[in-house]
């Protein structure tokens, strides 16, 4: 899928090398059927566990440009993540969506504080999830949407 603002391409995910970052099997394991098979991802790495992260990300040699990050993995939580990976310079430029099953109003607010480009809510749902990446992607998260 290419995701387009009006005529004009804004990006497409078949080039894109993406991360997801979630110690629950079932939720890893529907993200990356989206990403694949619905949304034509070519290019898609999942890891179960936060341990060590920036040294498992820097072994893979791979510029992660759009990174799905679910905010309560352990043992480093995702603020944790998001943190490491903005001060990292290879990684500080990627899209870092944060991924959460359960959300309250002063969760929201520290989400968007801690710099997360958009929220994505679980469950992960095939019909929604397209456009909400794609408001998150160029550029147009609707934070109140949530």
């Amino acid at each position: 899928i290419t995701i387009s603002k009006g005529e004009d391409i804004v990006v497409s995910l078949k080039n894109r090398s993406i991360l997801y970052i979630d110690d629950h099997s079932a939720s890893r394991h529907v993200m990356e059927l989206l990403l694949t098979e619905i949304m034509d991802a070519s290019n898609v790495t999942l890891f179960s566990d936060s341990k060590n992260i920036i040294s498992r990300l820097e072994e893979l040699d791979d510029n992660f440009d759009l990174i799905f990050l679910d905010i309560n993995i352990s043992p480093n939580d995702g603020f944790w993540i998001l943190e490491q990976l903005r001060q990292h310079e290879k990684y500080s430029p990627a899209t870092i969506i944060a991924v959460t099953a359960t959300i309250i109003s002063e969760k929201l607010t520290a989400i968007r504080q801690a710099g997360f480009d958009g929220l994505i809510m679980k469950p992960l749902n095939y019909e929604t999830f397209p456009s909400f990446l794609e408001k998150i992607l160029i550029g147009e998260a609707d934070w109140k949407e949530l």
